[in-house]
């Protein structure tokens, strides 16, 4: 008989991330996860408390993906905000919202958000004055 394969947190949210990709946050189950990894939702459960958790770690991964994207790029602040932000929204929309995130906090940088906006529209128009 084979050994059986262990899978760890990271091949567990690497599935959870592809299957989030190809079909939304809601299809990630302890089933189609194990699907994905092709052994029973015992390994799930052995690293994560709820599906929940999971999500969260997903979540915190696509958070991590946009940070890391947003450092390669050479510009001012106000568009790595606006571009998670923008992630947010998409989040909000869909009904993606991790628990962790409170209403406030998705509220504030939403605001943040129209400002940095409405401050790139003032730089727009004031080079298109020169």
């Amino acid at each position: 008989m084979p050994p059986k394969t262990k899978f760890n947190k990271e091949n567990i949210i690497e599935a959870a991330f592809e299957i989030a990709k190809e079909n939304g946050f809601s299809a990630i189950t302890a089933r189609s996860v194990a699907k994905r990894l092709g052994s029973s939702v015992a390994p799930i459960y052995v690293n994560f408390e709820t599906i929940e958790n999971l999500i969260e770690s997903v979540v915190q991964r696509v958070f991590a993906i946009s940070n890391e994207l947003m450092a390669k790029q050479t510009g001012p602040n106000i568009f790595e905000n606006i571009g998670k932000a923008s992630l947010l929204s998409a989040m909000v929309a869909n009904g993606h919202i991790p628990p962790w995130l409170n209403e406030r906090d998705v509220e504030e940088l939403l605001m943040k958000t129209g400002e940095d906006l409405l401050l790139v529209q003032k730089i727009k128009r004031g080079k298109n004055k020169q």
